[in-house]
């Protein structure tokens, strides 16, 4: 099953069929996305959510963002 991938003025306008008078505006949306707080995908200048995730990350319930933490680099040891 293929996930429900928006952009985000897309899944603002999907929250707001299932709920006319939500807070969450485009604006609180985009944030969330460049902050790393829910999972996207960037094609071109577009950032995709999926939309599934984002209800369950509304939800409560935890999701994983896909971010990988760098390792720690190692410094030279001059003796």
């Amino acid at each position: 099953m293929l996930p429900r991938m928006r952009t985000i003025p897309e899944t603002i306008k999907l929250l707001r069929e299932y709920d006319p008078e939500t807070c969450l505006t485009e604006t609180a949306l985009r944030r969330m996305v460049l902050t790393n707080q829910i999972p996207y995908t960037r094609v071109g200048k577009k950032y995709l959510i999926n939309v599934d995730a984002l209800i369950r990350y509304l939800s409560g319930e935890a999701i994983i963002t896909g971010t990988v933490t760098e390792t720690p680099k190692i410094r030279a040891v001059r003796l």
